[in-house]
């Protein structure tokens, strides 16, 4: 049912599915933070494990070097910094 909305609207594509929904869903809610146990219920898993990959997976992304490194290419526009100053 979730595919034919998808092709309906316009949306489905590679990667896009119901159980591709899920996983964002899951992602996005912790990452915005939501309690584990609101989304193991939501998500429906008898198991915490279950929806504990989901945290460890942000974990690991948010603690990447890469995050870090794009963290510290962010600046405030707002500041005016000469090009002969060194940082």
């Amino acid at each position: 049912m979730v595919n034919k909305y998808l092709e309906k609207t316009g949306f489905k594509r590679p990667g896009v599915s119901c159980h591709g929904l899920r996983h964002t869903f899951a992602t996005l809610a912790l990452h915005n933070g939501a309690k584990v146990e609101y989304v193991r219920d939501e998500m429906g898993h008898r198991l915490m494990d279950t929806t504990m990959t989901y945290v460890r997976l942000l974990s690991r992304r948010q603690n990447s070097a890469a995050a870090f490194i794009g963290a510290g290419l962010r600046f405030d526009e707002t500041e005016n910094i000469s090009p002969n100053e060194s940082t």
